[in-house]
């Protein structure tokens, strides 16, 4: 479990098909979980992919695992990881 509270940051790395509505698709996931995105780092990767990391805050566990999942569930997504920092 995660520590509360707006100061808490959890980043999410995913990779995805580096398709032109991708990166779109992936960001839509978050405003529609009520993220306030605080950084964005997007770099190709490998075999025709992107890695897209995402900085937010304002998410609690609930939040940020249901945010996770909608990405996750996406078809041009290949994998999502997350965590959590605080400071």
């Amino acid at each position: 479990m995660s520590p509360e509270g707006p100061e808490v940051r959890r980043a999410f790395v995913i990779e995805m098909d580096d398709e032109t509505a991708a990166v779109m698709r992936v960001l839509e996931a978050f405003a529609l979980g009520g993220a306030r995105l605080t950084g964005l780092d997007l770099k190709p990767e490998a075999q025709d992919g992107l890695r897209l990391r995402v900085m937010a805050t304002g998410l609690d566990d609930a939040r940020a695992d249901r945010i996770g999942r909608r990405v996750g569930a996406l078809p041009v997504v290949r994998a999502v990881a997350s965590g959590w920092m605080s400071g």
